[in-house]
């Protein structure tokens, strides 16, 4: 069983910019590079709770459940695909966040 990223699907560092895919990035880490997988899936522990406490959006947190639960199993890949359905939400959300209070755009996991 192999597993790939299309090129268009592989996040580089400087493009996450938001709590999401800071979150793919560290997932993504743990796909292609078996030997810092160790050290991604602590930085995932991390985050997870940081980003289910800032996200209210129960589509957004039931998706982060999910991506927990398929990391736990070993389903790496599927959880980078169920991070990338939620890009459009969180697009919207930080938006309106940015409406609200053009001087604050949340950049990393836990900014508010």
């Amino acid at each position: 069983e192999v597993q790939f990223l299309l090129e268009s699907h592989v996040l580089q560092p400087e493009e996450a910019s938001t709590p999401l895919k800071q979150l793919y990035f560290i997932v993504q880490v743990m796909l292609m590079n078996p030997q810092g997988a160790a050290d991604a899936r602590d930085m995932f522990r991390r985050s997870l709770p940081l980003l289910l406490a800032n996200f209210q959006n129960e589509q957004v947190r039931s998706t982060l459940k999910q991506v927990d639960r398929l990391v736990g199993e070993g389903h790496v890949f599927e959880a980078l695909k169920a991070i990338r359905s939620l890009y459009p939400l969180e697009r919207a959300i930080l938006g309106a966040q940015q409406d609200d209070n053009p001087a604050v755009m949340p950049l990393a996991v836990g900014a508010r």
